[in-house]
């Protein structure tokens, strides 16, 4: 192995990647009693510590960072979010919104955005809400983001 030798932590304190000039080279494995493992192609060797064997290849450890919280890939309905995968995909053209079903087989339809509903004599926000609502209530809508609704409400219309 060469000189500079870079380990990157995956799992914090259990297990990293060994690379040189950017190139993964091995792995390092912590065991239960504080040995650790250097595994490379089919070679394994085992090393009292974790100090040991970054003294013996002259290894610089990289610090461990929290990853950074995955986004999962949200859902849409013709660009407009929508809080589930949605299925049976319509466009509304009295309410001016994608309309879908959250199961395949279910008759109950959803409207995709955020939407200001009047509940009595104020507005309630709503992210998707049911096709259902949006018939029977005055509402504003549908705006693609949260905020989005928020700086409308307090900009086009009174509660």
């Amino acid at each position: 192995m060469t000189n500079n030798l870079i380990a990157k932590p995956i799992v914090k304190n259990k297990f990293w990647i060994l690379e040189s000039k950017g190139e993964k080279v091995a792995t390092i494995q912590a065991n239960v009693d504080g040995s650790v493992n250097l595994v490379s192609g089919t070679i394994k060797q085992l090393f009292p510590s974790i100090k040991i064997l970054g003294k013996e290849y002259n290894i610089k450890f990289n610090r461990w960072t929290q990853p950074k919280e995955i986004k999962s890939k949200s859902h849409q309905a013709f660009d407009i979010p929508t809080s589930t995968q949605p299925h049976n995909v319509l466009w509304n053209t009295k309410h001016k919104t994608a309309v879908y079903t959250e199961e395949n087989n279910s008759k109950s339809y959803f409207c995709a955005g955020h939407f200001w509903v009047k509940n009595g004599s104020t507005f309630s926000y709503y992210f998707c809400p049911k096709l259902i609502l949006l018939d029977r209530y005055q509402y504003h809508g549908p705006y693609l983001t949260k905020k989005e609704a928020e700086e409308a409400k307090q900009n086009d219309f009174e509660t």
